[in-house]
This record gives C-alpha cells, sequence and structure tokens, in this order.
C-alpha cells in the first residue's frame, strides 16, 4: 500500500484545527501531518481493509465529532491505536480472540447439546443433562429456533427472475 501522501495529512491536520485549542501555527500543523503520515499505514481488521487515507480520515472525523476540545497528540495517538492498532494497548484493553472454532462433532445438534427443547444424545447434552437437569430445557425450549432450509439454485434463479422482471419489463425486453 501506498503511504499517506502529505498533501492530504496537511489538509486533514487542517482540519484539526477546527477542535477548540488545537494549535494554528504552521508548525505544529506540520508536526501532526508528520504524524499521521507516520501512523496511517493501512490496515486490516476483521474483513475490512483501511488504506492509509481512510484510517487518516477516520481518525481526523473521529477527533473532530468527539473532541470538544483539544488535548494532546497523545490522545489522537491513543484515538488510533484504540481502532487501528489494538495489539499495541494495554492487556484490559485488548480484544479477545477465541481462536479457531472447534469442528462439530454432533450433527444433529451442532454441539449445542440441545434439539427441539429436548438432550440430544452425544456427549454434550449428556454433560449439559448432568449440570443442568430441567433448568436448562426451559430456556432451550424458549430459545429453539428452527434450522433453515437449504435453498436450491432453481429457487434462486426463479427469485431472481421475480426480482429483475419489473426492470426488464420497464426497458421493453421482457
Amino acid at each position: 500500500m501506498a503511504d499517506l501522501s502529505f498533501d492530504l495529512a496537511i489538509s486533514l491536520a487542517r482540519s484539526l484545527t477546527t477542535i477548540k485549542g488545537c494549535s494554528r501555527f504552521e508548525d505544529a500543523i506540520n508536526a501532526t501531518a508528520h504524524d499521521l503520515v507516520r501512523w496511517c499505514k493501512g490496515a486490516v481488521i476483521g474483513r475490512q481493509i483501511w488504506s492509509p487515507e481512510d484510517q487518516a480520515l477516520w481518525l481526523v472525523t473521529e477527533a473532530r465529532e468527539t473532541w470538544s476540545e483539544w488535548t494532546c497528540t497523545a490522545d489522537l495517538r491513543t484515538l488510533f491505536r484504540k481502532k487501528f492498532e489494538p495489539q499495541q494497548l494495554a492487556p484490559e484493553r485488548k480484544v479477545f480472540d477465541p481462536g479457531v472454532k472447534p469442528p462439530i462433532d454432533c450433527h444433529r445438534c451442532e454441539d449445542v447439546g440441545t434439539v427441539d427443547g429436548q438432550y440430544c444424545h452425544c456427549v454434550m447434552g449428556r454433560e449439559m443433562k448432568a449440570l443442568w437437569g430441567d433448568k436448562l430445557l426451559v430456556t432451550a425450549r424458549v430459545k429453539s429456533f428452527p434450522k433453515p432450509r437449504v435453498i436450491t439454485p432453481a429457487e434462486i434463479e426463479q427469485a431472481e427472475r421475480r426480482f429483475h422482471q419489473p426492470s426488464l419489463q420497464k426497458l421493453g425486453v421482457a
């Protein structure tokens, strides 16, 4: 990914001067622009790709919309780190990563332990019955949802035709 352009960084740093107490001196604006270029290198968070420009724009917008008064550059850096560098935060501020999901052992209950308001016959169901008895079944009956059905390719085609039919009629194609 290409670095954040200094021209954009200067423009964004200048927009921070709309925050009460933020220095309007050219040296301070240049220093903030250099910070933006240094911090904003792009990131992938979850399934979203953040370009350096996206990061810088988010950071400046977030500061302008949430800060009533400028405090210091360190607080701007903290705001950036909360969003884009969670591993750099103190342990109590880090996002919990549960790791890789283990494979499902019971395809009847999908390792939930209950099916249709009854305990499953698998290991999980037996353990839950031993641990919770009938207390959990009352909750399971309230919370059980029907399993989704598999949609066939023919049904998808039919739905697409119904969706596109009005548009095609307007164009005089159908």
